[in-house]
């Protein structure tokens, strides 16, 4: 089998079990998603997928129908430093549909300190 010999970029994720392929190609501008499953050797088509959110974490877990992936979006404070909120997406691969989302706690760094000195 193999993928994206069309010369497109590809951008590889195996799932935490390391069952599934999650690979993005990129050709012309537009995305293509697809999940490979590596436990049928190729016997099986590619699943294409919906482009995911936007910030979409390179770690994704599948159990059953559901696909799993963190997206993360960052913005500055009002007073110095970032958040970054995250999203919890259950995709079911099968139809290509979000079914739930959670919103998880958002990840803070502070600001730099002045007259502090890198370790």
């Amino acid at each position: 089998m193999t993928l994206a010999a069309n010369g497109s970029n590809t951008y590889p994720v195996v799932s935490e079990d390391g069952r599934f392929l999650l690979l993005t190609a990129t050709r012309a501008g537009q995305s293509v998603v697809s999940l490979h499953d590596l436990a049928q050797g190729g016997s099986r088509p590619a699943t294409r997928l919906p482009a995911l959110r936007a910030g979409f974490r390179p770690q994704v877990a599948v159990i059953g129908s559901h696909l799993f992936y963190v997206a993360e979006q960052t913005s500055a404070e009002r007073r110095g430093g970032t958040r970054t909120n995250r999203t919890l997406v259950a995709l079911d691969w099968t139809t290509g549909r979000e079914r739930w989302t959670h919103v998880l706690a958002p990840r803070l760094e502070a600001p730099p300190v002045p007259g502090a000195r890198p370790r």
